[in-house]
């Protein structure tokens, strides 16, 4: 009886690491759990963010995530959303990384320096698309993140530093019907906010007509996300935000 019970605890135990290791990599399992990651940078003012004149405080660096810290996508080179506030040395460093069943990064997919030009706008980083950048793989996750250009100091101090995480999933089988924002609410539904924003930016992009009808479900999306919890002005972000969205275009 007890080499039974004791075979019973081992195929148990083995079956507990095959669970979290799927909770981690298939998409319906990762979905709804929450991931360490930073969506907001927490250094002082004045190290790396430009105060404007007559204001004690800017807006920081945040990324647009649930606080979850993850988006699925269905997408093989999805498009990643971030704000940029006015930073001393005007540009950041985007990275995306593999990572295995146990969180820790691994291969190194893509970095690249991104100039902030105009600051105090969203932002938005498509992976390449032209056979430099491999596809994401469905099932397999990812950790990205965004580090100002401050200075030596600023940049080995992690506070600046935000991440996030990123699935992909397979596409479904039928095509998403309806308009572009009533898509884009579908995929955030789904915690594919990086198929939301991107939906609403393309559709903007190509019918400039639709930015302010849409600037609605810009609103909505960013109210979702829950940023409040992060301590930010959060109507001073969305007012920022909304009145530039014509800049993701450029």
């Amino acid at each position: 009886m007890r080499n039974r019970h004791t075979y019973r605890q081992w195929v148990m135990a083995g079956l507990g690491t095959i669970l979290l290791t799927a909770a981690l990599l298939h998409p319906t399992l990762a979905q709804g759990r929450n991931f360490p990651g930073r969506r907001v940078a927490a250094g002082t003012r004045g190290e790396c963010l430009i105060v404007a004149p007559g204001q004690q405080d800017s807006l920081p660096l945040v990324v647009l995530l649930p606080d979850s810290n993850l988006s699925l996508t269905t997408q093989a080179h999805p498009e990643f959303f971030w704000f940029n506030p006015p930073i001393v040395g005007q540009a950041v460093v985007f990275e995306l990384r593999a990572v295995n069943a146990n969180l820790q990064s691994q291969q190194l997919v893509y970095t690249t320096q991104v100039p902030i030009e105009p600051p105090g706008r969203l932002h938005g980083l498509q992976l390449p698309d032209d056979g430099s950048v491999p596809p994401l793989e469905v099932g397999q996750l990812y950790r990205w993140s965004v580090t100002p250009l401050c200075s030596e100091e600023a940049e080995r101090n992690l506070v600046w530093r935000v991440t996030g995480w990123v699935e992909r999933i397979a596409a479904p089988d039928t095509p998403p019907g309806g308009t572009a924002a009533q898509q884009a609410l579908a995929a955030a539904a789904a915690d594919r906010w990086l198929d939301a924003f991107s939906t609403l930016k393309q559709a903007m992009c190509q019918a400039p007509a639709t930015q302010s009808a849409n600037a609605d479900t810009w609103t909505t999306l960013l109210d979702q996300l829950h940023l409040e919890s992060l301590q930010i002005d959060l109507p001073q972000l969305k007012q920022q935000a909304i009145a530039h969205l014509d800049s993701l275009c450029e």
